[in-house]
């Protein structure tokens, strides 16, 4: 019981922090100090920053319990046959959102769309845009894959109830801030993301496959496919839904495979 309480404690911890560094500096961002011209054009400067301070403190809270945050991350080298499966599969998850997104009652219940807009069409240059997306995503996978989904694993808990306490952890949050519909899309996408991290035993898997979905986003949202997509009709929509999800559905049954089969699958934990 002890064991549990600490998990809980830290993990409330580890999400307080999030919760406040982002508040703070989303409030300081938008709050008239700075441009609302600048405000607007770097709006995904406001995650990546955040994102740094939580990853600051989170650095700090684990030195001082005499642990690393880079090891405990786990960042071995996927192998290119790995890599490309990752970044077909981040491209698939892609188009599943496009779809997914634009159904009908999910497009008018939902701010997501608002803010892809506004991060996808914010930024003025384009090379900058995809360093600042990769390096947030980056961070982000550092946060919830990295440190508090192994804070859950390693205390303890078994390796699916550890993914399934995460993954709702990650669905309750954005479907407070975006509605119980992205909610829902959110659990699935850190299903994928978490279970590419445990399969590969790399959060570089779970980094690849979060970058190459929102590059996809934005190529579809700048090209006017999003928008095409939406013309299309709620049946058309969910029927290529659900042909992308089985198409992902089999990757990963392939990956399961090959995680039962390699030294991986046969480790309790994948973090020191």
């Amino acid at each position: 019981m002890k064991k549990y309480l600490s998990i809980t404690g830290f993990v409330a911890l580890y999400l307080l922090i999030v919760y406040e560094f982002s508040d703070v500096i989303a409030n300081l961002w938008f709050s008239g100090v700075l441009p609302k011209n600048f405000a607007d054009r770097n709006y995904d400067l406001i995650s990546l920053i955040g994102f740094l301070l939580v990853l600051m403190a989170y650095a700090l809270i684990l030195k001082l319990r005499k642990k690393s945050l880079i090891k405990i991350c786990n960042f071995s080298k996927l192998s290119a046959k790995n890599f490309i499966s990752i970044a077909i599969i981040g491209a698939l998850m892609g188009g599943f959102t496009c779809c997914f997104c634009n159904i009908g009652f999910i497009h008018k219940n939902t701010i997501f769309e608002q803010y892809l807009n506004y991060q996808a069409n914010g930024s003025r240059y384009f090379v900058t845009f995809l360093i600042i997306i990769a390096i947030t995503f980056a961070f982000e996978e550092m946060i919830f894959r990295g440190t508090i989904f192994n804070e859950i694993r390693n205390g303890g808990v078994s390796l699916y109830k550890a993914i399934i306490i995460s993954t709702a952890i990650y669905g309750i949050l954005n479907g407070v801030t975006m509605g119980y519909a992205i909610g829902t899309y959110a659990f699935v996408a850190a299903l994928f993301y978490t279970l590419a991290y445990v399969y590969m035993g790399s959060l570089f898997a779970s980094i690849t496959l979060q970058i190459a979905s929102i590059y996809v986003i934005y190529i579809f949202m700048k090209m006017g496919i999003w928008q095409w997509l939406g013309s299309l009709g709620d049946v058309a929509l969910a029927i290529f839904t659900i042909v992308i999800m089985a198409v992902i559905g089999i990757f990963y049954y392939f990956m399961f495979n090959s995680y039962k089969k390699s030294s991986a699958g046969k480790q309790t934990s994948i973090s020191v």
